[in-house]
């Protein structure tokens, strides 16, 4: 059970490697040789959906083709020899591994693709979303910082008008009014190539967003990288105070990260930090379902019955006991148990711990 009385301030880490993070740009611009030249020594482990990797000297590659064989990937993730070998993983593409998952989901519906078929109210698109989040959380769930690698693509923007600097230095933007007398801004905008519904839980996923790409830097062309992000890109990180833009380099990312993480904050640790690390609460619903009834014991030892029945009926509903409940509904005895502990505290009733 939670117990907020229990909380400790949160330490930063000051490993580079415990921030997982999203890296797109061009193709060939150098995103697997960069995010290769982050783990040493053969720690990351790349999961490779093109076949373009030969001239990665060294590198540990696992090609997968389909959503199966990424699922078989997970399962041999979780083995603990595995786990010893590798301190990152990287999906090289992203945006493939999607198209995966959505032949997959296609396959289960008879479709040649998803929403080909009259499967009614959308159910192959429900189903698509619900495997490719349970996907991601399964790899999220494992002791590895995680990466992603996409490239990068061009969509046309529109944005309601602002007088700015950052608007007039975009070189193709235009403005356009409408009939009701309100102005638009338009101009192109970088972003993954990934569609936004698949795009939207790997934002959430990583703890960084990065974008590669060629500038002039004092009159030269320049491989750079973006930390933070502009109208005409999309990049952003979780770290204070760091450089927008720098050189696209492993030893320059390293470098600012580390600056970032030891100038900028208090409360910090040496130790690697992982998403990994925080864990869902798992709950035995037979432990759950006696706590539950020797707190309902101190209102039937207290004659009051009507609130009892009351907090079960408003979780469940009316008529419906907690006898009736089965294994998967572990997250109603939660509810339950959490409003009758309330409700006993409120009152004096003793149901001991």
């Amino acid at each position: 059970m939670i117990d907020l009385t229990k909380i400790k301030a949160n330490k930063v880490s000051t490993d580079p490697a415990s921030y997982s993070f999203l890296l797109y740009g061009s193709s060939k611009i150098g995103k697997t040789t960069f995010v290769n030249g982050l783990f040493p020594n053969n720690r990351l482990l790349n999961i490779m959906t093109e076949k373009r990797y030969g001239a990665l000297d060294g590198a540990m590659v696992q090609y997968i083709s389909s959503w199966g064989e990424f699922k078989q990937v997970l399962a041999q993730l979780k083995r603990p020899e595995v786990q010893k070998n590798f301190d990152a993983v990287s999906i090289d593409t992203v945006e493939n591994l999607y198209r995966y998952a959505t032949k997959f989901t296609a396959g289960q519906f008879g479709e040649f693709s998803v929403g080909d078929g009259d499967v009614g109210y959308g159910r192959d698109y429900t189903r698509l979303d619900e495997v490719w989040f349970r996907g991601l959380k399964e790899l999220e769930s494992l002791p590895y910082t995680n990466i992603f690698v996409s490239h990068s693509t061009s969509i046309q923007t529109k944005i309601p008008y602002i007088d700015s600097d950052e608007v007039e230095n975009i070189p193709d933007a235009t403005t356009s009014e409408e009939k009701d007398g309100s102005k638009f801004i338009e101009f192109t905008k970088i972003v993954p190539d990934l569609k936004q519904k698949a795009l939207g839980p790997v934002s959430k996923m990583v703890d960084n967003i990065l974008f590669a790409e060629n500038n002039l830097v004092n009159g030269k062309e320049t491989r750079v990288l973006h930390l933070r992000g502009s109208l005409q890109y999309d990049a952003g990180t979780t770290f204070k105070n760091v450089k927008p833009v720098i050189g696209f380099s492993p030893e320059e990312y390293t470098k600012e990260v580390k600056r970032s993480l030891g100038e900028n904050y208090s409360e910090t640790t040496d130790k690697k930090v992982l998403h990994a690390d925080v864990k869902d609460n798992e709950y035995d619903f037979k432990e759950l379902l006696e706590k539950t009834k020797k707190v309902a014991f101190s209102f039937s030892e207290n004659d009051d019955m009507k609130s009892l029945t009351t907090i079960v009926e408003s979780v469940i509903g009316k008529g419906h006991k907690v006898n009736d409940l089965d294994e998967k509904r572990s997250d109603d005895l939660l509810v339950i148990l959490s409003e009758l502990k309330s409700e006993a505290d409120k009152k004096g009733y003793s149901y001991g711990e």
